[in-house]
């Protein structure tokens, strides 16, 4: 049993083996009969036995093969693609297909992809065997040119044919697979040439002139040019055409000594539309041998007549004595070109003519120009000039013909008219220094025609200045043109920057020599503007200070652009700015836009005193455009002041009788200013009694009565401290009131006065235990 059951196993894996085999051999599946793996084996295309006369393989039933024949130049080289269908048209994958090659040339390649034995091979130069694919392969020919691949879709293979010599090839193309005798075989005719041609491009004409056609046939490795070669034209649609001279609807004729074969189309009936031409290359017939097309081809002839427009531009309005330009288009606006062009122009009475290019034939008071032909799309333009010689409308027309038959016309419109100029100027006679001139400027056009190219230029004198380009005593504007009754204004803005009478001079000119002059003069006056600033005497350290700066117009004129700043020192720190001032760097300033005269404006600043000064200054400037107009300053004293601080605290409060407590006190001065002759007083209240005391440098204190009377301090300084420490011990019950008195040079007579209050309390006595 063991025995049968390892055999058992060995035959399946030997028959499975070689259902793989068959498998990776790209053979049908439906086909029974398997092929060795390994090497490509160059096998029977049926099978053995029975099979042999079977119809192996139902599913495939029809041959196709594309191309079935074709011209190809001598060394080039043709795909064949043979595909193996089923009833129901579909392609058939790893069928075998046959190749075999009668005549001229050679089996270049053939498909040989697949695996092993089911791969294709060639026998010779002249018989291959391929199978079709099971995958869609894009074949490339390894060349730039994208549009020589080919692709083999599933169900087709392929074959390449060369030959290097003239001649025929008769392919014979033989799939086994196909029980069908009729469907198996398919014959491709291929024919070599050492050969090549150009057909005629397509191109267009006039019904009624003839068009040539040209076709070139030429050796394809010298490019020499090849004659006897047959060249066949037929009419296949459009408007009715005819060859001549026959004037019939084909032609067949062969290429002369420069390998041209030439052809001449004409309409037969004037009707426009595109006429489709067939174009067949003929190979040399040998003797008993039929006529080959060696290539076939098609051109086109729009029959069409030429478009001729005409446009003629000129300047719309014009003065006595100018020159007009004007420019005469002639545009070909149909697909053929145009006979010869004459081109007539009449003179308007009121135009005399002056030149042209090119040049024109007069003729009495009309121009004329002969153009040769215009391509189709192109223009050709004429320029003419003439010179206006009277006010009027000028009506200047053109007209436009060709031999045969086309005419336009075309003009233009020049109003010849006299335009005028007058200029004026308006603006302020009287400025103060620094203040704007505001001139209005108006030009009108006082004549009849429009005034081109106007210009105005204004020149003043160096007193005056523009605030965009300083330095500059001449501003021009334009060109502009301005309408008939029309006019134009323009604003000028000028600074006054030096006292005297200046004088603006404006100067409008346009085409024709027109020109119109307008002087302004303007005096020029320095302000007559006080300023004043006033400050306190004095003030303290840390002490409010207001600064008031007054500015008043005296003079008769209004003061305009003032600037109104007011400079703080060091010793006075900013506080706030009133009327809208703006602070910087130490400065407040007042931007005033104008004070008429007799009136007056005051501003204000709020600052602290923060350093002592014998003389601290504060200033106003007062400015201008034109630069600083005054400056004042007014100045302060800044004093300090002694300032005592007197703090005292009890430490023990409360306290039972016969205990202590110690005050201690201290005397600062927060002021500027030392103080002198310090002394201070404590007064002992019933309740307590004093022990000990000390104070400044350990000073003692004497005691008469109640009063406890400190040594003086001579001198306080500033930021100083004294300390002071009185220790008293409770004497009775009651709510004891410690106080003290401060006196100095900077009081006066009125001591400094504190008091502290300190709670005595009676001694607790002893109580007799009560009996447990």
């Amino acid at each position: 049993m063991k025995a049968r059951g390892i055999a058992g196993w060995v035959a399946c894996a030997v028959l499975g083996g070689l259902l793989l085999a068959g498998c990776l051999s790209h053979n049908p599946s439906y086909f029974p009969y398997l092929l060795p793996p390994g090497e490509v084996a160059k096998t029977h295309a049926k099978p053995r036995g029975r099979g042999y006369y079977e119809n192996f393989d139902p599913y495939a039933v029809r041959l196709e093969v594309r191309p079935l024949q074709a011209t190809n130049p001598v060394g080039g080289q043709q795909v064949l693609i043979a595909t193996v269908l089923d009833r129901n048209g579909q392609p058939r994958r790893g069928r075998r297909v046959e190749w075999m090659l009668e005549g001229s040339g050679h089996i270049l390649e053939v498909d040989e992809s697949g695996y092993d034995a089911g791969r294709g091979w060639k026998e010779g130069d002249r018989l291959a065997v391929s199978y079709t694919s099971y995958r869609e392969h894009h074949v490339t020919r390894g060349t730039p040119q994208p549009d020589d691949d080919f692709v083999i879709r599933p169900g087709q293979t392929w074959c390449v044919i060369t030959s290097p010599v003239e001649g025929e090839s008769h392919v014979t193309v033989y799939a086994p697979a196909i029980y069908n005798w009729e469907q198996r075989k398919v014959t491709v005719t291929l024919t070599w040439v050492d050969a090549a041609w150009e057909f005629p491009p397509p191109t267009s004409g006039r019904p009624g002139v003839p068009v040539q056609l040209v076709t070139r046939v030429f050796r394809r490795g010298d490019n020499a040019p090849l004659s006897g070669y047959r060249v066949r034209y037929t009419i296949l649609e459009g408007p009715p055409a005819v060859f001549l001279p026959a004037q019939q609807s084909s032609l067949e004729l062969p290429t002369d000594g420069q390998g041209l074969a030439i052809a001449q189309v004409m309409l037969a009936a004037a009707q426009p539309g595109t006429t489709r031409i067939g174009i067949e290359i003929l190979r040399n017939a040998a003797s008993g041998a039929a006529t080959i097309v060696l290539a076939r081809g098609e051109t086109w002839i729009q029959w069409a007549s030429a478009g001729l427009s005409l446009t003629k531009t000129g300047p719309a309005n014009a003065a006595p004595g100018q020159n007009l330009t004007y420019v005469l288009t002639l545009t070909n606006t149909g697909p053929v070109e145009t006979e010869a062009v004459t081109v007539r122009d009449l003179v308007p009475e009121n135009l005399s003519f002056v030149q042209s290019q090119p040049a024109a034939n007069v003729e009495g008071r009309e121009l004329v120009w002969t153009l040769g032909p215009i391509a189709p799309g192109r223009s050709a333009a004429i320029q003419a000039t003439f010179r206006a010689e009277k006010i009027g409308r000028a009506v200047n027309r053109c007209s436009a013909t060709t031999a045969d038959g086309l005419r336009t016309e075309a003009e233009a419109i020049t109003e010849i008219a006299a335009p005028g100029l007058s200029v004026a100027v308006q603006g302020p006679n009287r400025v103060s220094l620094g203040m704007p001139v505001t001139l209005q400027i108006t030009v009108t056009n006082t004549g009849s025609g429009p005034a081109t190219n106007g210009m105005l230029r204004a020149d003043f004198d160096p007193g005056l200045s523009h605030p965009q380009a300083p330095g500059t005593t001449a501003l021009t504007t334009g060109p502009f043109t301005i309408a008939p009754g029309a006019s134009r204004t323009e604003t000028l803005v000028l600074n006054a920057v030096k006292e005297g009478t200046h004088r603006v001079r404006i100067t409008a000119t346009a085409d024709g020599n027109l020109r119109s002059i307008a002087d302004h003069n303007v005096q020029v006056d320095k302000p007559q503007v006080q300023l004043e600033i006033k400050v306190p005497a004095a003030r303290y350290v840390s002490a409010p200070v207001e600064v008031e700066i007054t500015v008043r117009n005296s003079g008769n004129a209004p003061a305009s652009n003032l600037y109104v700043v007011g400079q703080l020192p060091v010793e006075l720190g900013f506080v706030a700015a009133g009327e809208g001032g703006q602070f910087r760097d130490r400065e407040v300033t007042w931007f005033l836009s104008q004070l008429p005269p007799g009136e007056s404006r005051t501003f204000r600043i709020t600052c602290s005193a923060q350093q002592l000064s014998p003389k601290a200054v504060c200033r106003a400037v007062l400015r201008s455009d034109a630069g600083v107009l005054q400056t004042t300053e007014a100045a302060l004293e800044i004093h300090g002041a002694p300032g005592l601080r007197l703090e005292m605290v009890d430490i023990g409060d409360p306290l039972i009788v016969d205990s202590t407590v110690r005050y201690e006190i201290n005397i600062t001065n927060t002021g500027t200013l030392a103080d002198s002759d310090v002394s201070l007083v404590a007064i002992i209240p019933p309740e307590l009694e004093f022990i000990a005391g000390s104070g400044p440098g350990n000073t003692v204190p004497k005691l008469a009565g109640n009063s406890l009377t400190f040594p003086s301090v001579l001198r306080l300084e500033p930021g100083q401290v004294l300390v002071y420490q009185v220790q008293c011990r409770g004497k009775m019950p009651g709510d004891a009131r410690f106080r003290i008195e401060l006196r100095s040079a900077s009081l006066g007579k009125e001591p400094l006065i504190r008091e502290e209050a300190t709670t005595v309390v009676a001694a607790p006595t002893n109580q007799p235990e009560k009996p447990q």
